[in-house]
């Protein structure tokens, strides 16, 4: 809410920039809504094919599709935004995500496992571990990850998908920052 207004403002100020584009773009995707937020991503996407930040969102966007050739696509384009930056630990958590998305669950482990070696984990990767920590049954570490994540200020991409996770383990709540 708190960004919708701000967005608000910024575009009654100076119109509809591409700046407000990719801020609406990303509150699409925090609100679970992919599938405008991959329509928003993917013409940012064609105006700057080089900003890695939007096209790792265009990757993330792809990836929470139904349609296997949509995360199909999403791989190769996490593997090219890879390549241009190997060390890069945002790049190698889409490919895992997209990659664990596709079901080939052993690669996104690899990967993931080279990631969570980095000190501090952004929420969002520590919610793609998490989920990946449900599937294999170990319950009490994704609970850990996700409480964590959820104390994190400003946009959390999947806070929503966070919350519901706890919920399904019967987390009590906890106390959080408001979504901005």
């Amino acid at each position: 809410e708190t960004a919708q207004k701000a967005i608000g403002a910024a575009e009654a100020k100076q119109g509809e920039k591409p700046t407000t584009d990719l801020m609406k773009a990303r509150l699409a995707f925090a609100q679970g809504d992919y599938p405008q937020a991959e329509s928003m991503f993917a013409e940012l996407y064609l105006q700057q094919p080089s900003s890695f930040d939007i096209s790792n969102m265009y990757v993330l966007s792809l990836a929470e599709n139904e349609d296997d050739s949509k995360k199909q696509l999403a791989v190769q384009l996490a593997q090219r935004n890879l390549q241009s930056l190997p060390n890069n630990q945002i790049a190698q958590a889409a490919l895992g995500w997209s990659l664990f998305k596709t079901g080939n669950s052993k690669d996104a482990k690899t990967l993931f496992s080279r990631v969570t070696r980095m000190q501090r984990l952004p929420p969002e990767i520590a919610y793609y571990v998490a989920t990946i920590l449900e599937q294999e049954g170990k319950r009490e570490q994704a609970k850990q990850l996700l409480q964590s994540a959820l104390q994190s200020k400003g946009l959390f991409l999947y806070r929503g998908q966070a919350k519901q996770m706890l919920e399904r383990f019967g987390a009590p709540p906890t106390a959080e920052n408001p979504e901005r």
